[in-house]
């Protein structure tokens, strides 16, 4: 039977790759030691990084957002790219694009445990930390669509990318 989105997640391959090496990015970039990671699997979950617990709210934040900034950043080059390839290969990059901006969003699993962190470490005083709260809850709230999300956030980058650069 057909499960639109397995569908999704199958043509969106590039994009899942993507987003664990956005985790492992900001793992180094944070400190943070990985102990294991599958960049892409026919299974569930797809892809996963297993890293050591993050210190800090500043650490989670940076390794839960980095597919967002990475996918982002990396997506953006290949929709500017559409603009100075001949088909097959602007639909090509159309569609790395495409799968990279889709899969930017942090899993459900990550965006709930930067919450909690956030959420705890601001109750236990650490005032500071309430800069990252608008961004978590966006994250946070925005679990319920995950495939929406995808498709009209690709969609933005698109379409950025059109009218800016």
């Amino acid at each position: 039977m057909f499960n639109l989105g397995d569908f999704i997640l199958g043509v969106s391959f590039p994009g899942i790759i993507a987003h664990e090496l956005g985790h492992m990015i900001f793992c180094w970039f944070s400190g943070v030691r990985i102990h294991k990671y599958v960049l892409f699997q026919p299974a569930s979950p797809l892809g996963y990084v297993l890293h050591s617990n993050p210190r800090t709210v500043l650490q989670e934040f940076l390794i839960v957002m980095g597919p967002l900034f990475f996918n982002s950043f990396v997506a953006l080059g290949f929709f500017k790219l559409t603009h100075y390839l001949m088909p097959p290969y602007s639909w090509i990059m159309l569609w790395l694009g495409f799968s990279l901006s889709f899969n930017s969003f942090p899993s459900i699993p990550d965006g709930k445990a930067l919450y909690v962190k956030s959420k705890n470490s601001v109750k236990k005083g650490r005032i500071y930390n309430i800069i990252y709260m608008p961004f978590v809850y966006l994250i946070y709230r925005s679990q319920s669509k995950p495939h929406l999300r995808g498709f009209l956030y690709s969609i933005i980058l698109l379409g950025l990318t059109v009218a800016v650069f």
